[in-house]
């Protein structure tokens, strides 16, 4: 999908989402921040199907995460935090299970992932 559009990196998401890791999910969430940033909410509706099925596909990885099945999701974590945090697009339930994962690494993130774990949190308040 071309850097600058929101349709198309949809689209893109939704046709490979279930072949799609836990970096290549956060990846697409934090591009589609970025863009929602860039072009104001006029460009996509966060009501979109297709935006609505990443949120699954993000939660079940994110689950899969909570369950032990993978280690190397730190830097996922805070980018899903920030990326929820510029979209405000808050799911409580999604945001307790990285809440409960970043305390469990906390010792693992950098500097710059632990700001913006802790930006995107404090954007949703």
């Amino acid at each position: 999908a071309d850097r600058r559009d929101s349709d198309g990196l949809l689209t893109l998401a939704h046709v490979k989402q279930s072949r799609m890791s836990m970096v290549n999910l956060s990846t697409a969430l934090h591009r589609l921040a970025r863009l929602a940033g860039e072009d104001g909410w006029s460009s996509w509706d966060k009501s979109d199907p297709r935006f609505q099925a990443l949120n699954f596909q993000i939660k079940l990885k994110v689950m899969e995460i909570s369950a032990g099945h993978s280690q190397d999701y730190v830097r996922c974590l805070s980018t899903l935090a920030w990326a929820y945090g510029r979209l405000q697009d808050f799911d409580p339930e999604l945001m307790k299970m990285i809440a409960s994962l970043a305390i469990q690494q906390l010792r693992a993130f950098k500097s710059f992932e632990l700001v913006n774990l802790l930006w995107g949190f404090a954007k949703l308040q």
